[in-house]
């Protein structure tokens, strides 16, 4: 899933499709980073397959990776530790000398240490993470390796095991066209209701939807350069068409049956003007039940 946050608290919102016990990576594709951002966080000149870094401390995520940090103990007495000073005496000579002070007893946080790794997925070069085990017991260095790339690159993408959009078993393919573009709205745009401006429900939005087309058994699928932010291609060749949804609440359904990678790159306001598509089921009372009698 694509993350576009400054910073996110719960790592359950954005990994979608991935069990359990599973792993998966958090990645960024390299094309469209600049160069100099690339060499403040710690790259060379010159980037290829295989460097790996650990990234240079820019902002509080990366130096805590880099230094670990410390809880302090306050239900502990304190203890005396010692700061060096320079000090000028009466004949105005300059000394060296450790002044006590007192400071609350610590517990250490270890630096995570995550580090970064030029890879090829499919033809093109992406920032992959260490492979990351997706548990309860996990959740915190799921959290900060996300939030180290948030850091550095202003968004992230999740992947699985294999490095593909975690889907399940469905295999899944890029294409590097947006499905449905914005464009001029129709004039029934759907309302919002506010739904997606809260992870939680969005992320159970999100579950819903993939969960009620995904159990007729898509044999494939088909993301645009949008990713998550944009449409989804479900494919379903035993019944003569494709169907396309979006993850985002406001979006309706569409269904073509021909020709389907052409009219995807028209906008909506385009498909709906000149009728183009199947059959476009809106998102209200009684979605699931005409995706249902068009799956059965």
């Amino acid at each position: 899933m694509l993350i576009t946050k400054t910073k996110i608290r719960n790592p359950e919102l954005y990994i979608l499709g991935i069990k359990q016990g599973d792993f998966l990576y958090v990645t960024k594709k390299l094309q469209g980073i600049d160069n100099k951002k690339l060499k403040k966080i710690g790259f060379p000149e010159q980037i290829s397959e295989g460097i790996k870094i650990l990234g240079r401390g820019i902002g509080p995520v990366s130096r805590f990776n880099n230094n670990g940090s410390f809880i302090p103990l306050k239900n502990l007495p304190k203890e005396t530790k010692y700061r060096s000073a320079c000090i000028k005496d009466w004949h105005g000579d300059y000394h060296f000398v450790d002044i006590p002070y007192k400071r609350y007893q610590r517990k250490t946080i270890p630096a995570p240490e995550s580090e970064l790794l030029i890879q090829k997925i499919g033809e093109e070069l992406y920032i992959v993470s260490d492979k990351l085990k997706y548990s309860n017991e996990n959740s915190i260095q799921i959290r900060h390796v996300i939030n180290l790339f948030l850091e550095y690159f202003g968004e992230c993408e999740i992947l699985n095991e294999s490095l593909q959009v975690a889907f399940h078993d469905i295999p899944t393919r890029r294409v590097n066209w947006e499905m449905l573009p914005e464009g001029e709205y129709p004039w029934n745009r759907i309302p919002s209701d506010g739904i997606k401006r809260n992870g939680v429900l969005t992320k159970i939005y999100q579950k819903h939807t993939f969960d009620t087309i995904s159990k007729y058994h898509p044999t494939n699928l088909t993301i645009g350069m949008g990713g998550f932010r944009g449409y989804i291609a479900f494919h379903f060749p035993d019944k003569g068409f494709v169907l396309l949804e979006h993850m985002l609440y406001g979006n309706a359904t569409y269904v073509f049956d021909k020709d389907w990678e052409t009219l995807s790159q028209l906008t909506k306001k385009e498909i709906i003007d000149e009728n183009l598509c199947k059959r476009r089921i809106i998102h209200q009372k009684g979605w699931e039940n005409e995706i249902h009698q068009l799956l059965k």
